[in-house]
């Protein structure tokens, strides 16, 4: 209702409904962490009709995100539906996380490695990668496949049985778990 008075005391009002419509659902469906290295991925929304944007997007149209054309981080990723048939559009941002390989090495050096008493020494190891996340290292010890699991980043140790001659020890492969 809008009331008018002028400076006589004459007065008037008028009344108009206003109706808010919906917008359309541009809802974006949730996706894990991508490692650097991931292939492209085509995101998804309620609709296929609209436009992305933000970093890593190579195509607006078809929401396809790089993670290599993004880079490491935390990216905000926007989509915008067409405007339907009364002008509105829906509009809804996501996070999109993109992360670097995981990273192991043996940091105790090759003349280290000598024969004890009892032929037990740890060599010591390093597990870099996102600080939250937790890691399994499959690990070759003089031939024998381990997996050691839910470890933490960041300095280890391990337990080697030492031989007289030539012992092989292998970092394989670490496989990060992201939350």
């Amino acid at each position: 209702i809008y009331q008018v008075t002028d400076g006589n005391g004459c007065s008037a009002t008028d009344t108009i409904d206003i109706v808010v419509l919906p917008a359309p659902d541009g809802t974006i469906t949730p996706v894990d962490p991508f490692c650097i290295y991931d292939a492209p991925y085509d995101l998804e929304a309620i609709t296929n009709l609209g436009t992305w944007s933000g970093a890593g997007i190579t195509d607006a149209s078809a929401g396809v995100f790089d993670p290599a054309a993004a880079g490491s981080g935390r990216h905000p990723i926007v989509f915008e539906t067409v405007p339907d048939d009364r002008g509105c559009v829906g509009i809804d941002t996501t996070e999109v996380v993109v992360v670097d390989p995981p990273f192991a090495e043996f940091l105790t050096p090759d003349s280290a490695w000598c024969i004890t008493a009892n032929n037990q020494t740890y060599g010591h190891y390093l597990i870099s990668g996102t600080d939250s996340s937790l890691f399994d290292l499959i690990v070759e010890l003089n031939g024998s496949r381990d997996t050691l699991h839910l470890l933490s980043n960041g300095i280890d140790s391990i337990l080697l049985n030492n031989g007289p001659g030539e012992n092989q020890y292998r970092l394989l492969k670490v496989i990060e778990y992201h939350g």
